[in-house]
């Protein structure tokens, strides 16, 4: 698993408020904008699981449904709620 820390994560589920999920490849603290950047995001529209988001660790499953890839998009801190790691990119 890639090395986390408070202000930088490798691949990644973000989830947000108003119930927006996202998969990416990075996710890091801005310092000059304050706004979290994230890398290769897809919107999980649905997560195909019956235990939750912990099932998509290791990748999408069958049933799981992706939104196209967005290359980087940022992210008001207020809007992300929490952060689960991935053991490997989606890719």
């Amino acid at each position: 698993m890639p090395i986390q820390t408070a202000n930088n994560y490798g691949p990644s589920i973000a989830v947000l408020t108003n119930g927006f999920v996202f998969y990416t490849d990075t996710l890091m603290m801005n310092k000059y904008t304050g706004m979290w950047d994230a890398t290769h995001a897809r919107c999980i529209r649905r997560w195909g699981t019956d235990e939750g988001l912990g099932q998509l660790v290791d990748g999408p499953r069958d049933e799981t449904i992706l939104d196209a890839e967005v290359p980087s998009m940022n992210i008001n801190t207020e809007a992300l709620l929490f952060v689960i790691p991935c053991a490997r990119s989606w890719r």
